[in-house]
């Protein structure tokens, strides 16, 4: 996501998210996006929750140092 020394903060996402003025346009584009580029299909039935997590790793933000930064994704 090109974050090289401070991650987002706690509720970045979720106060952008909130902050959007066509919540269901973005949501058509990003249905979008997962069918075309991720070749996954948009049927309610095969659609799956994933949950996104990230952890910003200790003692890493030494002056001058690129913090280092752990993103997982789990499939439910």
């Amino acid at each position: 996501m090109g974050f090289t020394r401070r991650p987002p903060k706690k509720d970045a996402f979720r106060d952008l998210l909130i902050k959007l003025k066509y919540p269901a346009e973005f949501g058509r584009v990003l249905q979008r996006w997962v069918v075309a580029d991720l070749g996954l299909h948009d049927e309610a039935e095969t659609l799956v929750g994933i949950r996104i997590d990230g952890k910003c790793l200790s003692a890493t933000l030494r002056p001058y140092a690129k913090a280092v930064h752990l993103l997982a994704a789990v499939d439910h």
